[in-house]
């Protein structure tokens, strides 16, 4: 009988001890919606670094809306839902001279993305993974050269050039104006026009 108390109480003890174990354990309780939108992320490939300024200025979702999406998973989960969207740079780590690292008051753009549709900049011919540069944006100062960006392209999309307007979408029979314009007001096209 002794043996059989002895049995019980050690077997109360260590029940109580790992249902206390449980419910003081520091892991955080993954959620659904962060297991969904992980799998946002399983859509795109990463790369360290900017699109901008290669790639030219972000070109979709204004400022204000952009402000409202924080964190990779929801970036991700944004241009996803954005059938124009095919890249986005997120900020991990964003320093300027005014943000310095250390300063009380982070940047901004601290875990926040930029959206593309393709190439903004002069160089309409680059593909996004061409257009990674550093995510100091080529700027030379300290607190710039500190910062963290990733880029992350949708899969099948790396390689993206978007095609060149047809002529009845210029109304035009040649795509591109010229890059030397002549004359006083006009600008002149012929077949050796590119851009």
């Amino acid at each position: 009988m002794e043996n059989q108390q002895v049995i019980m109480i050690t077997g109360a003890v260590a029940a109580i001890g790992g249902l206390f174990w449980w419910m003081s354990r520091d892991d955080p309780v993954e959620l659904p919606a962060v297991v969904v939108d992980a799998v946002a992320l399983d859509s795109f490939k990463r790369f360290n670094g900017s699109l901008y300024p290669k790639y030219g200025g972000s070109d979709l979702m204004k400022p204000d809306a952009r402000k409202t999406i924080v964190g990779s998973e929801a970036c991700a989960q944004a241009c996803l839902d954005d059938e124009d969207c095919i890249a986005f740079t997120h900020w991990e780590k964003r320093y300027s001279p005014r943000h310095p690292k250390g300063a009380d008051e982070p940047h901004p753009d601290v875990n926040l993305c930029y959206y593309w549709s393709g190439p903004q900049g002069e160089d309409v011919g680059i593909t996004p993974d061409d257009a990674v540069g550093p995510s100091s944006e080529g700027k030379t100062d300290a607190p710039a050269k500190a910062s963290l960006a990733k880029t992350y392209i949708l899969r099948g999309k790396e390689d993206y050039i978007p095609s060149s307007p047809s002529a009845a979408e210029t109304g035009t029979p040649f795509p591109h104006p010229s890059a030397n314009p002549t004359g006083s007001s006009f600008v002149i096209v012929d077949s050796s026009t590119k851009v």
